[in-house]
């Protein structure tokens, strides 16, 4: 198997790359892209290159097909810059769990699906300083917090506008790591639909 269980936050993490990428690139074909495990630079580079390959085959539209618990914070931020940068319309699906930069790609796609059994958790993620921030706060200076604090607000407006959601309401989410059912996912207006099948990518 490409991949193997862990009992983390983030679910598995991916042990064969070159299985994994073969599995890919024969899902490319028909316009799917696999978001499985963490997010890091190894999948950031694996994915980026399945939309430049599925853009180059003449489809307008791909799929993501999330199974994951997020990650890297710049990775994520390539993934969805290569997404707005293809023109390409993406429809997320979720067919087993996202969490964390997971929930937030979906957030990302035009069409946002999960099957009946999926859970979507939103959460403020974590923190790491470097020398120089760490530097910062040592003097009393705020710079690398307020940083963090725009970052985050930034992605959750977004979230915000499509959703319904307030921010209290989010912050209750995230905050507490709720894990949210297809069904209460929905409700919320964090999914457009809720689906049995997969639809093919045109």
């Amino acid at each position: 198997m490409a991949y193997e269980s862990f009992d983390t936050a983030d679910g598995f993490l991916i042990t064969d790359w070159n299985e994994f990428k073969a599995l890919a690139e024969q899902l490319a074909e028909e316009g799917y892209i696999p978001i499985y495990g963490e997010f890091n630079s190894i999948l950031e580079v694996v994915v980026i290159n399945l939309i430049h390959k599925i853009r180059a085959s003449g489809r307008t539209a791909a799929t993501l097909l999330i199974n994951s618990g997020g990650g890297d914070d710049p990775s994520y931020a390539a993934i969805v810059g290569a997404m707005k940068a293809s023109g390409m319309e993406f429809t997320g699906v979720v067919i087993g769990y996202a969490s964390s930069n997971a929930a937030y790609l979906l957030q990302v796609c035009a069409h946002r699906q999960a099957f009946f059994t999926s859970t979507i958790m939103l959460h403020w993620g974590c923190l790491i300083l470097n020398n120089r921030q760490l530097a910062a706060l040592v003097a009393h200076e705020t710079w690398p917090v307020d940083d963090a604090v725009a970052y985050l607000k930034q992605e959750v407006a977004a979230i915000l506008d499509r959703s319904g959601l307030t921010f209290e309401e989010f912050s209750d989410l995230a905050g507490n790591e709720r894990h949210l059912n297809a069904t209460l996912a929905l409700e919320m207006g964090l999914l457009d639909e809720i689906v049995d099948v997969l639809s093919v990518p045109v």
